[in-house]
């Protein structure tokens, strides 16, 4: 046996690896295909305390930002404009709305559902709508057209709003229909894109081995077609992307359809994600399971 086959059988191995990696990697990338295992998370207790919490803080600072007129989340703006097109409360038209989307998460992502995504589903849109009555009660409509008290209590509503957002997400115990369909978008777009680069791979398989230029690499690929195979390889559409479309998507219709639309809905729509990002980092390493 040659040297340069002795090189080669011990180059074998390594190369199983790294392709084993690969597929581990691509098959767990998908939030659609995963599944897993019921199991309790550990303080399961704690963080079911702490979503109620959250969902409690977001529903009531969201009827705040709404009498506030400066804007709310695109989601929001959206359902407060469908709800008066329709002419039912808030939390009757947030519930029927991600009653639609619940229908595609449990069709196409499962594994996306959990105790948070029933509870915000089912709950924020009435707290807010409490929230909105007690403040109709006890305070006068006149007030709210205050500047001071308008951009007064903004950062602050928002401020508060955040952290409810970030601490129900942080608990991982599922996520609102809304905020799950993105994900199960992005997937679908990257399955698209996959079968569009198996495809175009084949074909470029076939017109090099037709034109015959090339010499053949180690891997049996030449140079043209490793170069073409890198490059659909690495094309995904970005979640970021997807999330953002999402918004503004939801944002332009509830601006149609007469929704609380203002500077601040833009504003979440660009930075929302990264504020709430930051503040649960801030929060997981609480909820992380202590061992001794």
């Amino acid at each position: 046996m040659s040297k340069q086959e002795v090189q080669s059988e011990g180059q074998m191995p390594k190369q199983g690896i790294q392709n084993e990696a690969e597929i581990s990697k691509v098959k767990s990338h998908s939030r659609i295909s995963k599944k897993k295992e019921f199991t309790l998370p550990p303080n399961f207790a704690l963080r079911t305390g702490l979503m109620c919490i959250g969902i409690l803080l977001m529903g009531l600072m969201l009827s705040v930002l709404m009498k506030l007129n400066l804007g709310t989340d695109p989601y929001s703006c959206f359902v407060k404009g469908f709800s008066g097109q329709v002419g039912i409360s808030y939390g009757n038209a947030q519930l029927l709305v991600q009653l639609v989307l619940f229908v595609f998460v449990v069709l196409f992502a499962r594994n996306l559902i959990g105790i948070g995504m029933i509870a915000n589903m089912v709950f924020l849109g009435y707290i807010t709508d409490f929230g909105t009555y007690v403040l109709d009660r006890f305070v006068a409509e006149s007030a709210w057209e205050i500047a001071a008290v308008r951009y007064g209590l903004l950062i602050p509503a928002l401020a508060v709003f955040i952290f409810g957002a970030a601490l129900y997400m942080a608990v991982d115990l599922g996520m609102s229909p809304y905020d799950g369909m993105p994900f199960l978008i992005t997937d679908f777009l990257n399955f698209l894109l996959k079968k569009q680069d198996e495809a175009g791979r084949r074909v470029d398989l076939k017109d090099t081995q037709s034109k015959g230029d090339g010499k053949l690499s180690q891997t049996g690929a030449t140079g043209q077609e490793e170069i073409s195979v890198e490059k659909r390889k690495n094309r995904e559409v970005p979640f970021r992307v997807v999330r953002m479309v999402w918004d503004f998507t939801f944002m332009t219709l509830g601006y149609f359809l007469g929704g609380i639309f203002g500077a601040v809905t833009v504003l979440q729509m660009l930075f929302l994600g990264t504020a709430i990002s930051w503040v649960r980092k801030k929060i997981e390493p609480l909820l992380e399971e202590k061992t001794a």
